[in-house]
């Protein structure tokens, strides 16, 4: 397994987050619906997505950022 990298986490965390921002623009545009259950999924992927790169951020990253509730 390789080593843990943090900047690896990071980009995903901030990719899912980007997708997760469109999809809820698509929503508040009216061009998707909250019943539209394909883009709930893809939505819900993404967050999981940013869980586990949190799970992957070394402890050393973490206690260098404390003002960031990483449990939350």
């Amino acid at each position: 397994m390789p080593p843990p990298d943090d900047k690896a986490s990071l980009r995903d965390m901030r990719d899912a987050a980007r997708l997760v921002s469109e999809a809820l623009i698509e929503i508040d545009s009216g061009v998707r619906s909250t019943g539209d259950w394909m883009v709930l999924s893809a939505i819900e992927r993404q967050l999981a997505i940013v869980g586990e790169a949190v799970k992957r951020l070394t402890l050393e990253f973490r206690d260098v950022n404390p003002a960031i509730n990483w449990r939350k």
